[in-house]
């Protein structure tokens, strides 16, 4: 059953309402196609960054970029928004031009909580989370640091 999910990004009120099913699956495709390399951003020379934020998603997202002309990016990206609002406004080209004019992080912010609602499960332990949260994190030694005398 399709479902609708709210939620309040940087004072903005972002609805999304879940793809159809055909529709889900094509998207689906496209993501797995393209997340491999995507999803490397996310990693550091150690393993899985355990600080993930979305500065970081920002640059798997541009790595996503990287591997469509741009007139196929815009368009991707517009097309997984087609079913967003935000502040009660379908994000169609002019809203999407007007409410992100020097405001990308919050463009990727809401396209990370439309990937959310439409596959959650993907994401989540059913899926691609379950094979990041295999592995191995890198282990954080603690070291002491040698304390000031009080000599005066």
């Amino acid at each position: 059953m399709i479902e609708t999910k709210d939620k309040t990004i940087d004072n903005r009120v972002v609805t999304v309402t879940q793809f159809p099913g055909r529709r889900a699956l094509f998207f689906k495709t496209r993501l797995i196609k393209l997340i491999g390399p995507s999803v490397t951003q996310l990693f550091t020379g150690k393993g899985l960054d355990l600080n993930i934020d979305l500065v970081i998603v920002a640059k798997a997202l541009d790595k996503l970029a990287e591997n469509l002309k741009e007139d196929e990016y815009v368009k991707f990206v517009l097309e997984l928004l087609q079913f967003t609002r935000l502040d009660g406004q379908e994000i169609n080209d002019s809203v999407f031009d007007n409410e992100f004019a020097g405001n990308l992080l919050l463009m990727y912010k809401i396209l990370w909580f439309t990937l959310e609602v439409n596959y959650g499960s993907f994401f989540g332990q059913s899926g691609i989370g379950k094979i990041l949260s295999a592995i191995p994190r890198p282990s954080v030694k603690e070291t002491k640091m040698p304390q000031k005398s009080s000599k005066q």
